[in-house]
């Protein structure tokens, strides 16, 4: 098991008049800082500069993807058990008890992104970062590009799947196995 390493910092780079924000999802035990050659490279636009783009520190399931899928499998319905695991790490929770610790909302992706964005609009009114917002200071999920590596791209396949995005591009991922399920499931 991996121990969730809640203070670490996200990775802030580039201009947030360059739409859409681009986030990153590092995925299991991997820190914002250890992928810092992927943000450079996500955030860069030949002859105009850099487009914003975090690299997202929240609180992820503490094993890998295939531990994930045994424990769900154990469970009455696997593929209710994998879209929980993705709906606890994005909005927090814990619809599975057992099976993966609970998720604080607050660090959650959502609950991350959204505090980090109000941070980022609130010290840098300037900037733009009000863009990514709603006028109730809620996410602007639709001016986001998601990407993620590993979970953090399997969680960036399901918000593609379940919210409209500006676009999403999952990396290694999704490993999601719904091992035991009826075809198609």
């Amino acid at each position: 098991n991996v121990v969730y390493p809640g203070d670490a910092k996200h990775i802030v780079v580039g201009n947030p008049s360059r739409r859409p924000l681009i986030v990153f999802l590092p995925g299991t035990g991997t820190n914002p800082e250890d992928l810092s050659c992927i943000l450079d490279a996500m955030s860069y636009e030949p002859g105009s500069g850099r487009r914003a783009t975090i690299g997202l520190r929240y609180e992820f399931l503490n094993s890998n993807d295939g531990t994930r899928n045994a424990r769900c499998a154990t469970t009455i319905d696997t593929a209710a058990c994998l879209k929980n695991q993705h709906e606890d790490a994005i909005y927090g929770g814990n619809q599975q008890p057992g099976l993966w610790q609970s998720v604080n909302p607050s660090d959650s992706i959502s609950g991350r992104l959204e505090h980090l964005l109000n941070y980022l609009h609130k010290t840098f009114p300037t900037e733009g970062w009000s863009t990514y917002l709603t006028n109730d200071m809620k996410i602007r999920w639709d001016r986001i590009y998601f990407s993620g590596h590993s979970q953090g791209g399997a969680h960036t396949a399901y918000l593609a799947r379940t919210l409209k995005l500006a676009g999403a591009a999952p990396i290694s991922a999704p490993q999601d196995s719904c091992i035991g399920c009826p075809a198609g499931q």
